[in-house]
Formats: C-alpha cells, sequence, structure tokens
C-alpha cells in the first residue's frame, strides 16, 4: 500500500503547488481510525516534509446492477438499441438496486467506455423503462441531464427509495467497440456525499466487420476481375 515516485531532473521545486493523478485499486472494506494518507519527501534516505491527509468513505456496492440487452427486452416496449458503428441515437437500458433511500436533490453520474457520447442536455434522452425491465418501481424525477463526451449527470428531484429501478438513456456510439468496454454508475446524495456505486458494468459489442479481407477472382493484368 505504498507508492513512490522517483525525480530525476531537478526534482520538486519549493513553494510550488503539485497536482498528481493516481490510480488506486480500493480496499474492501475502510477503518475510519486508520483512513489516513501519509505524503513523505525524501532525499537521501531522511524524510524532508510529511503530511497527512484525511482518506474518502468507500461507496456501498450497488444490487444486481446490470445493462440489459435488446433480445431480453419485450417487444411491446418500443424502445430502440442500435448497436451501429457510428450511430447518433442508441437507447441503452440499464437495472439499478439502491442500497438506501435517498432525499430529493441526489445525483447519478453514468460514465460510459471512451468513443461513447452523450448529448449536452440529455433530459429528453433518459426515460422510465420499469415495463421494459419487469420492474414494479417507476424511476425517479429527474430535473436536469447533463452530458459531457462520455459522461452523463442526472439530477433527481423526487424521493428515492431503496428499490430496483429500469431506465433508459440515449447515447452515441463510437466507430469501433471500446478496448476498455464497461460502463459505470455512482450516485451522491443531496450533499455530494458518494452513497453507492457499480464500477464495473459489462458493456456491449458494436455491430461492426472485423478482419475484412480481399481475394480477387482473377488478378490478370487487363483482364475484368
Amino acid at each position: 500500500n505504498k507508492l513512490y515516485i522517483s525525480f530525476r531532473d531537478g526534482g520538486l521545486v519549493a513553494d510550488e503547488t503539485y497536482t498528481v493523478t493516481i490510480d488506486v485499486v480500493n480496499a474492501a472494506v475502510v477503518n475510519p481510525v486508520t483512513n489516513i494518507f501519509t505524503f513523505q519527501t525524501v532525499l537521501d534516505g531522511a524524510v524532508v516534509e510529511e503530511c497527512q491527509v484525511r482518506g474518502y468513505s468507500l461507496a456501498s456496492i450497488m444490487r444486481d446492477t446490470r445493462y440489459v440487452p435488446a433480445v431480453q427486452q419485450p417487444v411491446t416496449q418500443g424502445l430502440q438499441e442500435n448497436r451501429r458503428v457510428d450511430a447518433a441515437r442508441n437507447q441503452v437500458v440499464f437495472v439499478i438496486g439502491t442500497t438506501s433511500d435517498l432525499e430529493p436533490g441526489a445525483t447519478m453520474v453514468i460514465s460510459a467506455p471512451v468513443g461513447f457520447q452523450f448529448q449536452q442536455d440529455c433530459r429528453m434522452d433518459l426515460g422510465d423503462a420499469s415495463g421494459t425491465t419487469n420492474l414494479q418501481s417507476l424511476f425517479p424525477a429527474v430535473s436536469s441531464c447533463t452530458g459531457n463526451l462520455e459522461t452523463a449527470t442526472i439530477e433527481i428531484s423526487s424521493f428515492w427509495e431503496m428499490e430496483f429501478y429500469g431506465f433508459y438513456i440515449v447515447v452515441g456510439n463510437p466507430s469501433v467497440t471500446p478496448g476498455s468496454n464497461h460502463w459505470s454508475i455512482i450516485i451522491y446524495d443531496n450533499g455530494d456525499a458518494v452513497r453507492m456505486a457499480e464500477a464495473w458494468i459489462r458493456g456491449f459489442s458494436l455491430q461492426e466487420i472485423l478482419y475484412a479481407t480481399m481475394v480477387p477472382f482473377n488478378p490478370a493484368n487487363a483482364i475484368a476481375g
């Protein structure tokens, strides 16, 4: 659980502010007493500076959250899943299982694989799909939906009960199936605290032609092939 970063070209400059992004694998559980990150600068084996930063709380894992393929949706619902490459409007259906009640003002953030793209104003591209997923609970009321490339931020305006919900959202497809093909959903309460999340929702493959080759019928010169 330690990370060492070496600086070979000049090192760190005094009285400067540095921003570093580090990917970590979260723990299964967090002890609030020991949830502290320690930063040190070390020169020739001796600690020069040190500070401690309070860690972050982990969200609870959402229940049975998944993407629902079109083949599992009743045809009477009329939702249009479009897996063609570069399709501008592909309605993707998800089922989410919340783990606690949420007061009005909660936020849900959907992150698609790189290459997908949501409309900047996606309010009309989002809706309930409880009938499509054979669920009883209707998706809560939405006040806004804002897209930024592969991320959509949805503001919930009503009380959100702990239950299973189905919903759809429209997204633009990329030209190829992403290599890292997983979606994520994070839900924040009205105080912007992370309450629940699912970071590994398996995506779907696009309808693309792979490994195409050309074989001539007659490769001879001056003969129509």
